[in-house]
């Protein structure tokens, strides 16, 4: 969406800060990002690679630190389902379309 020009990363950023809700542009924004945009994992080589590189960045500098007791960081890719706690209510909207919402609600 944003290599195409349909949005700027200005209007991109004010629909995140206001969870696709700031008019019936966001609104739609929010659609064709969940139902057009290219997802990894869905066999489009180009976005698979890009998270190859991603995730291949993450680790390369985690590797270069450690913890203040000299523990060694390990780069690991988790879900962003295994945030639940009273923070999680931090969550904000995603350019993937999720809404901003609290994984904690309904958690015992």
């Amino acid at each position: 969406m944003y290599n195409d020009k349909k949005y700027t990363i200005a209007q991109i950023k004010e629909a995140l800060l206001n969870d696709y809700k700031g008019n019936k542009d966001q609104t739609i924004m929010q659609t064709m990002f969940q139902m057009k945009a290219p997802k990894y994992g869905n066999n489009d080589d180009e976005i698979d690679e890009i998270g190859g590189k991603v995730m291949e960045t993450w680790c390369n500098e985690c590797w270069k630190y450690k913890t203040p007791n000299d523990f060694q960081f390990r780069p690991r890719m988790l879900s962003w389902n295994y945030r639940a706690d009273p923070d999680a209510s931090k969550c904000v909207a995603t350019p993937n379309g999720r809404n901003s919402i609290s994984y904690y609600k309904g958690c015992s």
